[in-house]
């Protein structure tokens, strides 16, 4: 049996109605075969319609469920079938998972031996996992000559970390204690890298490009095709710490782009699209590879040379990265904490960006106490917040969470916490965090009012993930002010029903507070609201969401069955204005819609004993619309004779 309480609100929010339907007829089926929970991860199996089983690996901790992984192709949004099978057993059967040791405690028993013929059988399978072998034993240096003569004649006590996993070995005297292993690096290039593929891949790019314009697939093909894909080369090398050879690549693409982008002014693509993407590649590049002062100067003459050739002033990134590299004084100072102040005057517009850069870089390269000095100095509180909170200062980084300025970064930093187990901390920073403004708010307005904040998706995700870590660790209070947001920033049916079970005794006067809130909002974000008011029998509620908020016709038909009986008028208007806006324009492929609009309409009459009234509207529309035979066809076997 799991060891902790799993609740299916958060395994339904990942997977889509769909998947959660075919879920449950695998789940029903007992499909779900040898579930294993070992530490926070469950593993399982699904047999479907192959012979070999589907594979199912799901993350999880008190908070619930992290992250799922199936061996299924599934790839059309949330979480697969199988997944939903296996995270509903565990919900609902979890006296049927079976709990077994983790890997840490299973390795911790096994002898020397032991573990090298474990390695050695491994190393058989995976070849690849040979370099990881040779890391490790490349930080191991000889025992015998770390003994240290004050514990001669004393076993000593050491642990290592094999594959992640501590090691614990008592060690005779004469024999030391090994060395922590070196952290596993970015695969070093060992021959230099040649420029010409890129320049030709760069030229294909354009040539790519151009055709697709010349086929109508214009912005689509530069956007989501070939650029990003061109671009992600030097990013690869930026990643592994290699900025010499990003930096000969860079060359060699942006060189070609800048010579050859006249071919694209053609079709109206300013130069400007692609030296914005390349300036942050070029300034990360730059700040990783230790460029003399000439070859700084030499490498701002080739830049300025590109910009003008993409019809564009500078590129602002990298020109601030080979002005400012880490030996300036000022980032020195900042660095080592003695320092708040980068800028001797007003900070240049792209000085966030830089500052993420050299961020990326500080943590890439484990340098903690600089990253954390520096965030704090550029405002990057996010940044900021989050290291502190994963190097073990959650107290100090909760005591200032009051810094975040928009809501995705409180988001962010509840994540964080949640990472580290701490998930009361996570749930207050939720609550803190749905009262601040989103991204786009808080760029237009700058500085926001407290409780002048306009609500949109990015809150709503925020409270109910909140919500749903709340109801894991049974913080009533919170879990119910969270969902009681959550719906009214934007109401979702399967969330309206999951709090009407949560609440019991508590739902009648949750529930008055909740619709009244909606019937009076001035945004929407989806038309789930409407079957709230129809559910629950407000039908006004609900015809006045359709006069405020655009919607889809189906909704309104659904509203119009509803008020046959509670408002006839209304549906009388509304579906004649429908049905007539389609059929005097002749929208052929749209008379589906008109006769469920008619059907309605003939409903609401006949509710009324209005039926010489409907036959009148009937008679109008067979004298203006008679020779539309789709139109009169439909009707006729809709009954609406």
């Amino acid at each position: 049996m799991l060891p902790f309480k799993l609740s299916e609100t958060s395994l339904r929010r990942q997977v889509n109605d769909k998947s959660w339907s075919r879920g449950q007829s695998y789940y029903k089926s007992r499909s779900v075969v040898n579930v294993v929970c070992r530490g926070d991860n469950i593993q399982a199996q699904v047999e479907g319609t192959d012979y070999e089983p589907y594979r199912v690996s799901l993350q999880v901790d008190a908070g619930g469920f992290k992250s799922a992984i199936c061996s299924c192709p599934y790839d059309w949004g949330g979480w697969c079938k199988h997944i939903a099978a296996v995270g509903m057993l565990c919900c609902r059967e979890p006296k049927k998972v079976r709990v077994a040791a983790p890997v840490e405690e299973l390795l911790s028993s096994l002898g020397v031996a032991d573990l090298r013929d474990l390695i050695l059988e491994l190393v058989a399978e995976e070849p690849g996992l040979l370099d990881r072998v040779e890391t490790f034993a490349q930080g191991v240096v000889d025992l015998d000559d770390r003994l240290d003569e004050d514990l001669e004649g004393e076993a000593k006590t050491s642990e290592v970390q094999v594959f992640g996993t501590t090691i614990r070995s008592s060690r005779k005297p004469g024999r030391s204690a090994p060395k922590a292993p070196a952290q596993p690096q970015a695969r070093q290039r060992q021959t230099p890298i040649d420029a010409a593929p890129y320049r030709s891949q760069a030229h294909q790019a354009i040539h790519n490009t151009v055709r697709a314009c010349e086929e109508g697939w214009d912005d689509y093909y530069i956007e989501l095709e070939e650029f990003p894909q061109l671009f992600a080369k030097p990013e690869d090398f930026i990643n592994a710490g290699d900025g010499a050879n990003a930096l000969v690549i860079l060359d060699a693409i942006t060189g070609t782009l800048a010579g050859e982008w006249s071919e694209m002014d053609n079709y109206g693509y300013d130069g400007e699209i692609a030296a914005k993407a390349l300036d942050p590649l070029w300034a990360e590049a730059i700040l990783q590879a230790g460029l003399s002062d000439d070859e700084a100067m030499d490498l701002q003459i080739q830049l300025d040379d590109y910009a003008t050739q993409f019809n564009w002033e500078t590129f602002p990134l990298a020109s601030e990265a080979l002005r400012q590299d880490w030996e300036d004084l000022a980032l020195q100072q900042v660095l080592q904490g003695t320092s708040n102040e980068l800028w001797e005057v007003e900070p240049p517009e792209h000085a966030d960006d830089l500052a993420q850069i050299r961020l990326r870089i500080l943590a890439r390269q484990g340098r903690w106490e600089e990253y954390l000095n520096f965030a704090k100095a550029e405002e990057q509180f996010r940044n900021w917040l989050v290291v502190l909170i994963q190097q073990g200062e959650g107290e100090q980084a909760l005591a200032e969470v009051g810094c975040l300025e928009i809501v995705t970064d409180a988001q962010v930093v509840a994540e964080a916490f949640r990472a580290q187990g701490n998930l009361a901390a996570a749930v207050e920073v939720a609550q803190r965090g749905i009262e601040l403004p989103s991204p786009r708010e808080a760029w237009h307005k700058r500085t926001v009012r407290a409780g002048d904040v306009d609500v949109g998706p990015s809150h709503y995700d925020l409270a109910a993930w909140g919500a749903q870590l709340a109801e894991q660790i049974e913080d009533e209070a919170t879990m119910f002010e969270l969902w009681m947001r959550a719906i009214a920033i934007q109401p979702k049916v399967s969330d309206f029903n999951h709090l009407e079970m949560l609440a019991g005794e508590q739902w009648p006067e949750m529930r008055d507070r909740l619709l009244d809130e909606l019937d009076t909002k001035t945004w929407s974000y989806g038309s789930e609201e409407v079957d709230i008011f129809l559910a629950e029998g407000r039908i006004q509620a609900a015809i006045k969401y359709l006069a405020k908020f655009y919607h889809h016709p189906e909704v309104s038909i659904e509203v119009m069955k509803a008020a046959i009986t509670h408002d006839p008028n209304w549906v009388i208007g509304k579906g004649t204005a429908g049905a007539d806006e389609i059929m005097n324009r002749g929208k052929a492929s749209h008379y589906d819609l008109a006769v469920k609009y008619l059907t309605q309409v003939k409903a609401a009459y006949l509710h009324q004993g209005k039926q010489a009234a409907w036959q009148k509207y009937r008679s109008q529309i067979q004298a203006s619309h008679g020779r539309k035979r789709k139109l009169i066809n439909l009707m006729a076997a809709a009954s609406l004779g």
